[in-house]
């Protein structure tokens, strides 16, 4: 799926393929940086990037995820990774789609490629009859939180912490 947007170049949204998966990895190892910039809790242990890849290839042996890249002249720059989940079921609605991980490269963020990745990834929910996305956003991060209310996006629900 090919899409222009405000890069001036034409960005392209695909599902990931193997070959993909090295540029994606240091597209995490950025997204983990940022957050334990803003709070030490998302320092991450050596090696995340591949254990999130390895869960990933995990979910995507069911027809209840997807790994979509967005790629610029043959560069990954971003990637979302979208779920199909159940809650139990005394819900109305137990199924859900949630938006596990959405990161664009900070050199190629305010540019629309964020929004391109979550418009194919509500497009792949719509198909499998959702209709409740749901996501975790750090509140640390002004970038995402400011980005996922402007895709429709509000609070319902706060997690709260304590250390013991």
């Amino acid at each position: 799926m090919k899409s222009g947007d405000a890069v001036g170049t034409e960005v392209i949204i695909r599902p990931v393929v193997e070959s993909d998966w090295s540029a994606v990895i240091e597209i995490i190892r950025e997204f983990v940086s940022f957050h334990a910039q803003r709070d030490p809790h998302f320092k991450k242990v050596d090696g995340h990037g591949e254990m999130f890849a390895d869960y990933v290839r995990e979910n995507l042996r069911t027809s209840n995820a997807i790994m979509l890249v967005a790629e610029i002249q043959d560069l990954i720059v971003g990637y979302c990774f979208a779920l199909i989940q159940r809650k139990p079921p005394v819900y109305s609605e137990a199924v859900y789609g949630y938006i596990d991980n959405l990161a664009v490269l900070n050199s190629y963020q305010r540019r629309g490629i964020g929004s391109l990745l979550y418009g194919h990834a509500l497009n792949w929910f719509k198909t499998r009859n959702v209709v409740r996305i749901e996501l975790a956003a750090a509140i640390t991060n002004e970038k995402s939180t400011s980005f996922w209310r402007k895709m429709g996006f509000k609070p319902f629900m706060e997690t709260l912490f304590t250390k013991i």
